[in-house]
Formats: C-alpha cells, structure tokens, sequence
C-alpha cells in the first residue's frame, strides 16, 4: 500500500471548491475542504498529516496570503508545500510568496494537467503512483 497523501483545498466559492476537490481526488489523492482562512488554519491544526495545501488568494475573514504567512510562520510549516489559486489576480501580485521553492500560482480555472505538474513537482510524482491517479474516475 502506498502512501495517502492529503490535500487541503481552500476556497470560499463553493463551486471552486467543489471543482478544484473533485481534481485532486480524480488524482487519487485524499482531498479536506475549508471555506476561508480562519477555517483552514483550524484544520491545518486538526490534521497533522496534510501533505500540502490548495488555497485561493482572495477570501473573506482570513485571506490566502495572509493565511499562508501565518502557516509558515510556524516551525512545523515552514516548509509546507503550497499552491496558490486566483481567477481575479496574477502571480505577479504574491510574487512575495511565490519567492519560496514550496510554492507555485495556478490561475482559475484550474486545468487537470497543470495541478498534477505542481503537485507532483512539490511532494513527488510517486504520490499518484502509489495511490492509484486517475483511476477512479
């Protein structure tokens, strides 16, 4: 048996969420959902074994930028692999963030191929080998 690699998905669009959790399971992965920040960071908390996180930029209460600044600011995070999302901004605008090896921007609407590449090249393509990609769609 391989190894589960776990994915939070965050976004406060419901349909974003909905869409972006179905990709990373059509991966074989195991995909948890937040709607906005503040939530994110209760089950970042709750689930240890997170292997990385999907988040939009833009959400009330508790943005992704400003989300992930707090992640990393934790010892435990400091290299928690990240991919940032936006249908609204660039990469540009978190080029800040983009600054660190352990994270990458996809634009919405996020396409298959372009989330498998930046999750295989932050926890390993072998994630999708060991558990089965695409199988189960």
């Amino acid at each position: 048996m391989g190894i589960d690699v776990k994915v939070l998905v965050v976004d406060d669009d419901r349909v974003s969420r909905v869409a972006t959790v179905k990709l990373v399971e059509k991966l074989g992965l195991v995909a948890v959902q937040a709607e906005n920040g503040a939530t994110a960071l209760d089950v970042i908390e709750a689930n240890p074994d997170l292997s990385l996180m999907i988040t939009d930029i833009m959400m009330p209460k508790l943005g992704g930028r400003e989300m992930v600044q707090v992640v990393r600011g934790k010892n435990d995070y400091l290299k928690f692999p990240v991919i940032l999302t936006s249908g609204v901004i660039g990469p540009d605008a978190v080029s800040d963030l983009l600054s660190s090896e352990f994270t990458c921007f996809i634009a919405k609407p996020i396409a298959f191929e372009a989330l498998k590449e930046a999750i295989g090249s932050m926890v390993g393509k072998s994630a999708f080998e060991n558990s089965g990609s695409g199988s189960n769609g």
